[in-house]
């Protein structure tokens, strides 16, 4: 991306607060922003103490959010606000923000709670954005040094070498790796266990069937290209998921590059601050006691869902009449009726043929028209794809049984596509927090 089309991002797309980079002239190593709704005031020092080791000084910017009608919202706002403010030199910028100085990081702290609160439909996404479009607007500045924005949140424990990873600026983003960090509540950390099991189970299920979409969404772990950033316009101004829908558009101009270091500690916790997400599930798992996740033969159906997409973009002869015939051939345990059903929704529902015709009319290599295609069907569509198994024909299970599978499919998890019979799991689960050692390790980057 050019210098230019930065600028026209910045001129026709980004948050009013972006203008906030022109009062301030400072020149940092790099950028961290924190969506910050009814959180405590931990990651100040947390910056600040990852900022210490980082090769310049750093900003954190923080855009603490709420909505009007929220007391408890607003009283945990105002008691951020004033340990931000508390914690070093404070320089006023405007009515809704300030800069405060500390010995290794400065604190932009952006008002959108109680000068300008956000309205239904705004959330994290947005919180992200207003944050983001800083960073950039100083990076264009020259107020930014690194190639890259730091995405992260209050849960976030963060690393000494945080800001210090070698990535190439022509990706899409890199993800850090991570873990959760026990809070010392056995049903709390015990719900963070199955539902970090559940999100590695379904990482290692995408890459066994070739996905070019194994990569975890989770927004605390990003470090964005300020290119890509603007090339995607930003972040989804959504009230949940806004992480997912971000690396699923930088994917398709990058790669996501997977990090093997250094691991983000994230704090097991219960919370409300989004509708869905890891919060909100923790708390769902505490009250049920028990979580569940896809049965590994959705991700045999997607795998051969894959190898067809790919024959189709070829033209390597897929027609309608002979599309269950084909998925037969790539996975001799499917069965003849879920292979019907599987053609009726690439075929009828997706209308993946056209598609696939479409993307060979339009490039000039088999190897173009397979990217367009998978373009095409994208993370969101593999995720229907795999949910269209869980409700058509194999329910969910609970989640150690479902990613017990890996312990004997692990050779599949390696080297891609997984040949593995669509056998429902059978084999006995260790025990939550054994079974998560071996899943952390076999999903780590190679």
């Amino acid at each position: 991306m050019t210098d230019k089309a930065r600028t026209r991002y910045l001129r026709d797309h980004a948050e009013p607060e972006a203008q906030l980079a022109a009062h301030i002239d400072e020149t940092y190593s790099a950028a961290v922003v924190v969506p910050v709704r009814a959180e405590p005031s931990d990651i100040i020092d947390r910056i600040e103490r990852s900022a210490s080791s980082a090769p310049g000084r750093v900003l954190g910017v923080l855009v603490v959010n709420g909505r009007d009608g929220e007391p408890h919202v607003l009283r945990d706002n105002e008691r951020f606000a004033g340990a931000a403010a508390r914690s070093g030199e404070v320089r006023r910028l405007t009515d809704a923000a300030w800069l405060v100085r500390r010995a290794a990081s400065d604190l932009l702290v952006v008002d959108r709670y109680a000068q300008n609160p956000f309205v239904e439909g705004q959330g994290v996404g947005h919180a992200r954005k207003i944050g983001g479009d800083v960073a950039l607007a100083l990076h264009e500045r020259g107020r930014v040094r690194s190639h890259f924005m730091h995405q992260t949140d209050g849960d976030a424990l963060l690393p000494p070498d945080y800001f210090r990873i070698d990535v190439p600026r022509a990706c899409g983003a890199a993800v850090y790796p991570f873990s959760h960090e026990p809070c010392g509540d056995p049903a709390i950390d015990e719900a963070h266990t199955l539902y970090e099991i559940g999100l590695r189970h379904y990482v290692l299920g995408l890459r066994s069937a070739g996905s070019r979409y194994a990569f975890h969404t989770v927004g605390s772990t990003m470090a964005l290209p300020f290119d890509a950033y603007a090339a995607v316009r930003g972040v989804p101004r959504r009230e949940a998921a806004e992480d997912f829908y971000l690396l699923n558009k930088l994917s398709k101009i990058g790669d996501i590059v997977q990090l093997r270091r250094p691991v983000m500690a994230l704090m097991c916790r219960v919370s409300d601050r989004v509708p869905f997400g890891t919060g909100a599930a923790a708390r769902r798992i505490v009250a049920e006691g028990f979580h569940t996740s896809y049965d590994p033969r959705c991700f045999t159906v997607l795998a051969v869902a894959l190898r067809l997409i790919d024959a189709a973009a070829a033209r390597e002869g897929v027609t309608r009449d002979n599309v269950a015939e084909r998925l037969l051939g790539f996975e001799s345990s499917l069965t003849p009726a879920v292979a019907r059903d599987l053609a009726a929704y690439l075929c009828d529902d997706l209308r993946l043929l056209g598609r696939a015709e479409e993307a060979a009319d339009q490039t000039h290599s088999a190897v173009a028209a397979k990217r367009r295609v998978h373009d095409w069907f994208d993370a969101l569509r593999t995720l229907k794809l795999v949910h269209w198994a869980r409700d058509r024909h194999f329910p969910e299970l609970p989640v150690t049984r479902a990613a017990a599978h890996w312990k004997t499919a692990s050779d599949a998890v390696r080297l891609g596509p997984s040949a593995a019979p669509m056998q429902r799991p059978s084999a006995p689960s260790p025990g939550p927090d054994a079974q998560l050692a071996w899943l952390r390790e076999l999903d780590a980057p190679a």
